[in-house]
């Protein structure tokens, strides 16, 4: 069992979602399967934790639901925090050129979706609002303000949370301007792990974006949205 001196907060991405369908906030069965799987990796490695926390937002709940069961800790309970919720990725479309006619071929509409968004997030991030839509500036204080909260808590958290944001969090961390975190965005993968430890000096990133437990796993393999 991992019992550290020091805090570890282990920010996990929601599995697979629905990305191409009615609605994207639920976990397609893949990402059902990559929840279970962390979560049974996470117990094989002697962690347990100390407390689950997760977004608001069904994919996330679903993952960390999914997790706890894998881990065998259906008995712990799943705190609700939308400061980890993601970004309006669907809401922030609207900041870049319309797309006349969207791909029918899934492989060639998310490329065509990644394209679109970046020039959206590059347009948030330099202060571009969306209409009756969350802010960039407020977006990283809710997601900053929820790791400083965590910074104090001895043990280990768990926080599933989504790409976005925990990239933002990983690129404030290691003290990269905000500019920059939607490239780390753009490689986030679905279920993979980023670890962060505290201490007296504050908070330090070890990993970003493990995701070597979903290589070669039977019944999950490695996606990106």
């Amino acid at each position: 069992m991992l019992r550290p001196a020091m805090g570890v907060i282990l920010l996990i991405r929601h599995g697979q979602a629905s990305f191409g369908t009615d609605d994207y906030d639920v976990l397609s069965e893949q990402g059902h399967a990559q929840a279970r799987h962390t979560g049974a990796v996470l117990a094989a490695r002697g962690i347990e934790p100390d407390r689950v926390i997760a977004g608001s937002l069904r994919r996330q709940r679903e993952t960390a639901a999914g997790l706890l069961a894998g881990l065998g800790r259906t008995d712990l309970e799943i705190a609700e925090d939308p400061r980890w919720n993601e970004y309006d990725q669907f809401g922030l479309l609207a900041l870049a050129p319309e797309v006349e006619a969207w791909p029918e071929d899934l492989g060639q509409r998310n490329r065509l979706f990644q394209a679109t968004l970046d020039q959206a997030l590059a347009a948030w991030v330099d202060g571009a609002p969306v209409e009756g839509g969350e802010v960039h500036a407020a977006f990283h204080e809710r997601a900053t303000s929820a790791l400083a909260e965590l910074r104090a808590e001895p043990g280990v958290t768990v926080v599933v949370s989504s790409g976005g944001t925990i990239a933002l969090v990983a690129a404030h961390v290691m003290g990269v301007p905000a500019a920059h975190w939607p490239a780390i965005n753009r490689t986030m993968i679905n279920a993979s792990i980023t670890k962060v430890i505290t201490g007296r000096r504050g908070a330090s990133l070890v990993s970003l974006n493990e995701h070597g437990h979903l290589e070669g796993a039977d019944g999950v393999a490695v996606t990106y949205r």
